[in-house]
């Protein structure tokens, strides 16, 4: 019986963790995040039977039609090299997050809440880990080589005394960061009186010297932290701390902004440019294309304009457009409290879309909560 109680959490627990691994390594691309999705959902299919009709009725009709834009897309792309790499696999992470509905959905949110308080803690840990074992021990630690893969992107060019960033379970401190602010958004909705993982969520973030992931977080701390005077003391506080720390990369950050030398940002609007030269671009989109070995350096942006932008990549400006408008009106009715839904906000800036893994498991937990909030009601 304890086994069995003990089952749905370790499938739950495994289910967030591969979500949230994000390395270039063929044992993650081809196993956690293919493979072990496959197997996690047979066994709570068959041993369970949680596999709702409905479900796969959704997940077919959704398919053939993305298959179907696809196909569309993929007559008048220029740049098409990984075009259906990227998209049978997108397509895949869709379907079996939503064929997971059923199980998840099943479980309690206390168990979810302790789920995703472990997976915050591997994560920031991680991060912490390789912080450091750098500035402290001078020895780095990269998960993707020690997995077999690509090194990740740890270095930094700007402020001379930061010269690693740690990336964690990840292949870009960024992608920790959007990731790790996810995670504290769902935990802080499931429970508000525990701080401590998000504290130490928090640090994490700030660890990666993520400029993006920095100005987040320090959102963050002001909503969650500013209620009452004491509150509001103490977000103050921790705004101070956070900004002490950061300021130099902050400042630095800033001045490539202004001299126009900010690599990250000057991509974005190349992406939004190149979208709207070209007719058949900005009325059904780019589908889910990927930077490849011949497609220009903005293609690595392509998806990284923030959920409310990037479904008009995908699907260009008519049905992409309406995604977004339906999304801020499911928003806005959701179960959740305006704090709550201005932290699902924050988040959706760095989770764009579902060619971002852990977004897909991100809005699968919030329709989950959603349901059960108002079926308490």
């Amino acid at each position: 019986m304890i086994v069995e109680r003990r089952i749905p959490f370790f499938l739950v627990f495994l289910l967030i963790l591969f979500s949230v691994i994000e390395i270039n390594a063929a044992i993650i691309t081809y196993g956690t995040q293919l493979l072990s999705y496959a197997l996690i959902l047979f066994i709570s299919c068959f041993y369970y039977h949680y596999l709702d009709k409905n479900n796969i009725v959704f997940v077919l009709t959704l398919s053939l039609f993305l298959l179907g834009l696809a196909i569309w897309q993929y007559s008048y792309l220029e740049y098409k090299g990984i075009f259906w790499l990227n998209t049978v696999r997108t397509v895949y992470w869709i379907s079996i997050f939503s064929l997971f509905y059923s199980f998840v959905s099943n479980q309690s949110l206390s168990l979810l809440e302790k789920v995703i308080r472990c997976i915050i803690l591997i994560c920031s840990l991680s991060v912490i880990l390789q912080f450091i074992s750098v500035y402290i021990f001078h020895s780095q630690i990269d998960f993707s080589i020690l997995l077999g893969g690509e090194g990740v992107r740890s270095n930094y060019s700007g402020d001379s005394s930061i010269y690693y960033r740690p990336t964690g379970l990840t292949s870009e401190p960024a992608i920790h960061s959007g990731i790790m602010l996810g995670l504290l958004t769902l935990y802080y909705i499931l429970n508000k009186k525990d701080k401590m993982p998000i504290f130490i969520g928090l640090i994490s973030i700030f660890l990666t010297f993520s400029t993006l992931g920095a100005i987040l977080a320090l959102a963050f701390i002001f909503i969650v932290y500013n209620q009452g005077i004491k509150g509001f003391i103490f977000s103050l506080i921790l705004l101070c701390i956070a900004l002490f720390f950061i300021q130099d990369s902050l400042i630095s950050r800033y001045e490539y902004f202004m001299s126009g030398d900010d690599g990250s940002n000057n991509v974005k609007l190349e992406v939004l440019e190149y979208l709207f030269s070209n007719f058949n671009y900005y009325t059904t989109g780019l589908g889910f294309s990927g930077k490849d070995d011949i497609s220009p350096v903005f293609f690595e942006a392509l998806y990284d304009l923030t959920y409310f932008l990037t479904p008009i990549v995908y699907f260009g400006i008519y049905i992409g457009g309406l995604i977004v408008i339906f999304s801020l009106g499911l928003l806005i009715k959701a179960n959740f409290i305006f704090s709550e839904k201005i932290l699902i906000a924050l988040s959706l800036i760095k989770l764009s879309g579902p060619t971002f893994m852990f977004f897909n498991l991100f809005i699968l937990i919030l329709f989950i909560i959603h349901k059960k909030r108002g079926a308490k009601s």
